[in-house]
């Protein structure tokens, strides 16, 4: 279950499971509940530097936090202990970085500007409509 979701942030008002089934997918066998969690991380989050800055300083071994994968999050944390970079210069330096490599729709305009439309139909847990 995620620990530590911040008050207002994106994942704050989904139910437990819902962010669950998003935020601890794996990215082999759940490509999408991945890609959907890192998306809400990176387009919907006012909390997403605090929420990186938080889980650099204390990694867990799964889990989308501050749009980033576990591994990326062990990596900045090892980082932040060898080169003693201050835990919220390395999550500022990702979240500048995580638009960059993404290709399709993500690299649209709109998107890379955090616009997003409404969530799919098919997926009302994440606020869509019926």
């Amino acid at each position: 279950m995620m620990s530590e979701r911040q008050p207002s942030g994106a994942c704050h008002d989904l139910l437990p499971e819902v962010a669950d089934k998003y935020f601890q997918a794996s990215r082999v066998g759940e490509r999408f509940q991945y890609d959907t969690a890192r998306a809400m991380c990176m387009g919907h989050c006012a909390f997403q530097l605090e929420c990186l800055t938080q889980a650099i300083q204390k990694p867990q071994p799964a889990g989308i936090r501050g749009g980033e994968s576990p591994e990326a999050i062990i990596a900045l944390n090892h980082e932040m202990k060898r080169e003693r970079t201050p835990a919220a210069v390395l999550a500022a330096r990702a979240i500048s970085h995580q638009l960059k490599p993404l290709r399709g729709a993500y690299g649209q305009p709109r998107l890379r500007a955090g616009q997003f439309d409404t969530p799919p139909l098919a997926f009302p847990e994440l606020g869509g409509e019926q």
